[in-house]
């Protein structure tokens, strides 16, 4: 991959995880069918989206992107 790319998915990376910090992920603890009678039931899974975003910048961008975003971050 070119670095110009590389570096533009670490950017993308960096602003992902700085946003990834303040969202929680939850799982939705019971089917669909039962959202109307229960409603929609929910359990912290005690993470943030800091690692999708980590994931994503990786997947995409390339390792180095993955790494450059993370090291930017910690920065």
């Amino acid at each position: 991959m070119s670095a110009p790319n590389e570096i533009l998915w670490a950017i993308i990376g960096l602003l992902l995880t700085i946003g990834g910090t303040f969202l929680e992920a939850f799982f939705v603890s019971n089917p669909p069918w039962d959202w109307s009678t229960q409603g929609v039931q929910t359990i912290s899974l005690g993470v943030t989206y800091q690692i999708g975003a980590v994931l994503l910048a990786a997947c995409l961008g390339g390792r180095n992107a993955g790494a450059l975003s993370q090291i930017a971050y910690v920065v």
